[in-house]
């Protein structure tokens, strides 16, 4: 996790991972587990050949709540291997006031992976909304909402609760005052800090927010502190000292009215707020640079009258203190560093901010046209690739000499004129269906008839990009006119338009081999000779593709089935069938997933 997005976190985003060749070319004698909500089975799956070696029956089913918190219905795996952990959150209603309501409680079921059987099953509360492992990844702190209601039989507690990973044993439950609308384990494991919201409800008296400090091996509430304001996004310090709080203020309306955003300075070890610091108006794109020591934060400027645009703001947290405060270019929206962390660049609306990071001093400004959704680099770092949603556009930039080289439309044309025409067609026939409508009810009625008619529009593209190991070629997906295009950088000129629908590209062992992840197929491309290969087909629906920690072996989840899968090409080794929704995979060379809040970390609010 998740609880739902309420702020604007920016860390380094999940991409396409490139996968280092294994000399050896064979597959890895290893193991993957695969969990099947719908199905309620664990199955182990030799990677070798193809086959299970194991099932065992789990609790837990799919819903419409469980799928909105799906990282939470998961598979978390023990650093030795020995012990599966199978979270359910329990099956859950939505309430219009409430939200959602829990039918039975979350559970932990530990499974012995050698046997493949079950070792312990535990209750753990009522509706499962966030989960930590410790660095040691031998405790697991869960935080379970409950529910509140206008009846108190209905009334579900909230609690923490702190259980041991290998044996099940719960080694403290503490009922908690109200759900926290955040939850964040401190880098050392030693503290849980509890953020609850503001709340102001009409008929009764304005709760503060609060954080509640939660010592782990005490299993007890070690400390509370009040706040004033309204913080929301909860950010680590690198260090581990801090928990920066992130308050959004008030960032619209007439200029004079606006109030720039605030940074709670909470001292983890002291329970205590240090400071408050300003966060500039409408604060956005963390990003906290572990290997610095720092915490960078962006926002707009303050409007000058006279000014249609003003330069955005840069801030370098370092501690309890701003250290550094950057000019950069209007509305910025994210931070990319450079491959040699020589330098930072701040993607605005229509330019992009070089700034040195050693001494955080500009280095000039790229311009470029519109929003931009993604900033890739070439593995030398001296050119950019940024990515125009709107318009389907890559911008080539050059980052040495600071400028624009070219811009590039993705996807075919052909296929986005007839949308737009079967989208001009369709709003024709609305629009005459509506008119008739409006007709009959004026001869019906003696007087005016009225009646609403649907505008229909191409949706715009969700492109993605990836860039090939040696630099060599970019590659764009584009979902409006399902196609991958190919770019050469030393040309800048489009190689190819491949027909292939998707919605994600993986590069495979080896990097030979470009998947794009569809619907129900996997489509190839050759990252050699640039053209495709024959396409991977499924039944039915594929869930996900999940590639193993060597590299020689991927996982197709499939509506249905599991097939194994060549790491390198991407061929079908084996298909395994008995499955309902298999969505979960985690493999026994890797160690424990991460945190339901480190996914949402890697994702642009």
């Amino acid at each position: 996790m998740k609880r739902p997005a309420i702020g604007f976190l920016l860390l380094l985003p999940l991409g396409m991972y490139g996968v280092a060749p294994n000399p050896a070319g064979a597959p890895a004698e290893s193991l993957a587990y695969v969990l099947d909500s719908a199905g309620q089975t664990v199955t182990a799956v030799d990677l070798a050949s193809g086959k299970s070696t194991g099932t065992v029956a789990v609790t837990g089913r799919e819903s419409l709540a469980m799928l909105i918190r799906a990282q939470l219905d998961t598979l978390l795996l023990t650093p030795d291997g020995s012990r599966l952990v199978r979270l359910d959150p329990g099956a859950q209603r939505f309430t219009m006031r409430f939200g959602l309501h829990p039918q039975e409680k979350s559970t932990a079921t530990i499974i012995d992976t050698k046997t493949m059987q079950v070792a312990a099953k535990v209750d753990l509360g009522w509706g499962l909304s966030a989960f930590h492992l410790t660095p040691d990844k031998k405790t697991l702190v869960t935080i379970c909402a409950g529910y509140r209601s206008q009846k108190p039989e209905e009334t579900l507690a909230s609690e923490i609760v702190m259980m041991n990973m290998a044996t099940g044993e719960v080694l403290g439950r503490i009922e908690l005052p109200r759900p926290p609308s955040a939850s964040v384990l401190s880098k050392d494991g030693a503290t849980a800090m509890l953020l609850y919201a503001k709340q102001s409800e009409r008929h009764e008296a304005e709760t503060p927010a609060e954080v509640q400090f939660v010592g782990i091996e005490q299993h007890a509430i070690a400390g509370k502190i009040t706040l004033d304001g309204a913080p929301d996004l909860p950010v680590l310090a690198p260090t581990g000292d801090y928990l920066y709080l992130i308050e959004k203020g008030m960032p619209w309306g007439k200029p004079e009215k606006r109030v720039n955003g605030r940074i709670h300075v909470i001292s983890i070890k002291g329970m205590k707020e240090e400071t408050i610091l300003d966060a500039g108006l409408d604060p956005k794109g963390v990003l906290a640079d572990d290997a610095a020591g720092q915490t960078l934060l962006l926002s707009n400027g303050a409007a000058v009258k006279g000014q249609k645009q003003v330069d955005g703001e840069l801030r370098v947290i370092r501690g309890a203190a701003i250290a550094n405060l950057v000019k950069v270019g209007t509305s910025p929206q994210f931070i990319r560093l450079s491959p040699d962390r020589k330098r930072l660049y701040v993607v605005g609306w229509g330019e992009l901010t070089a700034i040195d990071y050693a001494p955080l001093s500009e280095l000039g400004r790229i311009p470029h046209t519109g929003a931009v959704s993604e900033l890739a680099f070439a593995p030398d770092g001296k050119r950019g690739y940024a990515l125009h949603p709107e318009s389907s556009k890559l911008s080539i930039l050059d980052l040495e000499g600071e400028k624009p080289l070219a811009s590039v439309t993705t996807g075919r044309g052909g296929i986005k004129f007839a949308k737009g025409l079967a989208a001009v067609a369709a709003t024709a026939a609305s629009a005459t269906a509506a008119y008739g409508q409006a007709y009959n009810m004026s001869v019906a009625t003696g007087g005016v008839g009225y009646a609403p008619y649907q505008v229909f529009t191409v949706a715009p593209a969700n492109t993605q990009i990836a860039v090939k190991p040696d630099g060599a070629f970019v590659y764009l997906l584009n979902s409006q006119t399902n196609d991958v295009t190919i770019v050469s950088t030393s040309t800048s000129a489009v190689v190819d338009k491949i027909a292939a629908g998707g919605r994600r590209l993986q590069l495979l062992n080896g990097n030979g081999v470009l998947a794009v992840v569809g619907r129900n197929s996997l489509h190839r491309i050759d990252t050699g000779t640039q053209k495709a290969l024959p396409e991977i087909t499924f039944e039915k629906n594929l869930l996900d593709l999940r590639i193993s920690p060597d590299g020689q072996s991927a996982l197709a989840l499939v509506d249905g089935s599991v097939a194994v899968l060549n790491g390198a090409n991407g061929e079908v080794r084996a298909r395994l069938t008995g499955f309902k929704h298999p969505r979960k995979a985690v493999f026994a060379q890797e160690e424990a997933a991460p945190e339901p809040e480190a996914e949402e970390a890697a994702t642009e609010q």
